[in-house]
Order: C-alpha cells, then structure tokens, then sequence
C-alpha cells in the first residue's frame, strides 16, 4: 500500500487534485506522535484511505477495538524460601490479583463466533531473583481490548478496587476504536468504486487497532482496505501481487471522483 501510494503521488504532483500523503512510524505505540501531531499541527482532510486493514480489496473495516494497557507492580517481603512464612510472596500477590481481574472479562470458551467481546491478555510479567528466596518484587502488564459495550473509566475503577495492599497500577489509555461511518457520501462512493473493480464491498469487524481513530475523533471517515493477503505481522505474511493493481485501479478511480 505505501509503495503503491507514493507512486500515485508522483504521478499526481501536476495535476489539480487535492490530495495530500502522510506517513507515520508510531502507528503500533498509539499514534500520538504522528498522526495525531499531524493533526495538532493544523493538517486535516475530508476522507482518509488507510491501507493498514482488512485481508482484501473489497473488505472494508467497519469497526475497531479500543485499547488500554495496564502495568502492575507488586511489593511483598523477602525472606528465605525455607521460611517462606517470614515473608510475603510478591509473584503470588501479582498472580492472585491478575486471576481476580480475569473475572471481569468473558472466559475465551464462552466468547460468542465471532469474538466481538472485551478482553484480557496478561502479556508479560516479571519477578523474583532465585528459587531459594520469597520474591519481594513482581510487576505485570495487560492489554486490554474493549468494545463500544464496555465503559472503560468504570472498568478501570473496578479494577483499582480489586487491588489488595501491596499492589499498584498505571493505566495507559491508548484510545477508543474507531467506527466507519457507513452512511457517510464519501464512504457510499467508496463502495460503487469497489463494485467498478470489480470486486464485491464486504464490511467486517475487527479486533485490531489502528491510526483510524484520530481521523474518526475529528468527524473523519477513514477508510481501510488494502490488497489481497493474508497472515499479517505473521512469520507466512504475503500479498498478491495482482490484487495490488486491482487496489490501484480503486484508489486512483477514487480520488479523481473525489478530490476535484
């Protein structure tokens, strides 16, 4: 996608479209240093394409997750594991305390098919220094994915009353998912080009999260898709080279419709 958009700037660079082409390399950390300061820096438009979503030409992100990390840290006593008594076991507080908040999410084998539920993923945790001593320090990080159905400032709230004493937190609030808006014109012009490409329009959810946000936040349809793929970010990840003149072909019938 990016190749194929600094291409079609080039070629469009003496012509009368308004189009503009930015990139941003904080994407996976929250975005708030690019897309975001583009943003802040006075930079806006009327529609965004995103190549950043979706396994195919015509299938079109229609919502996304939001996201929060929590970092825990955990503070107990140290003693020698063969008077463990005389201590306070700093892993065990953390691991106690991660299962308790497990409890505020739906368990994986009760998820509904297609998964649009929130959830929790304990991604790493840390702490002791032997196996002969009672850990005095721990600290944990979760990765919160929530939907449009979860509040989070109450999520979190309740999350801070389940921490006994000993145990701290830090949230890093990401953002919340973005939303296509489908009834948007810009969006509705999107979908006939599609179906010139002969491709068929197909919106789904997903549980990713994306620089779509930021445009969503001011009122901005980001529109994403991308070519033909498949195992994203995965060590089998490949693009059909086909599929990407089949994505050229939509976005450059796109912005001569739009952008005149």
């Amino acid at each position: 996608g990016i190749a194929l958009f600094m291409i079609l700037m080039k070629e469009l660079v003496d012509t009368e479209h308004s189009v503009g082409l930015w990139f941003t390399g904080d994407e996976e950390i929250g975005g708030f240093n690019g897309t975001k300061h583009v943003f802040e820096s006075g930079y806006s438009c009327d529609v965004a394409l995103l190549p950043d979503g979706g396994d195919r030409v015509g299938r079109i992100i229609r919502k996304e997750k939001g996201l929060t990390k929590i970092i825990f840290t955990a503070k107990g006593k140290s003693a020698h594991s063969s008077r463990l008594w005389q201590g306070n076991n700093a892993i065990d507080l953390m691991y106690s305390t991660i299962g308790e908040i497990r409890k505020l999410f739906i368990p994986l084998d009760q998820h509904p098919e297609d998964h649009w539920v929130s959830t929790m993923n304990l991604g790493k945790i840390e702490g002791g220094t032997d196996y002969n001593k009672v850990p005095v320090h721990a600290s944990a990080e979760i990765d919160i994915r929530f939907t449009e159905d979860m509040d989070m400032d109450e999520t979190v709230e309740k999350i801070r009353q389940l921490l006994p004493e000993g145990v701290e937190m830090e949230e890093r609030r990401m953002g919340l998912g973005s939303v296509l808006p489908e009834e948007n014109e810009l969006v509705k012009t999107y979908l006939e080009i599609v179906k010139e490409v002969g491709r068929t329009p197909e919106f789904f959810d997903t549980h990713g999260f994306s620089d779509a946000r930021h445009f969503g936040e001011h009122g901005i349809p980001a529109i994403m898709s991308q070519p033909d793929g498949e195992d994203l970010h995965g060590p089998n990840e490949w693009v059909d080279v086909a599929s990407i003149e089949d994505y050229d072909l939509l976005v450059r019938k796109y912005i001569d419709r739009v952008s005149k």
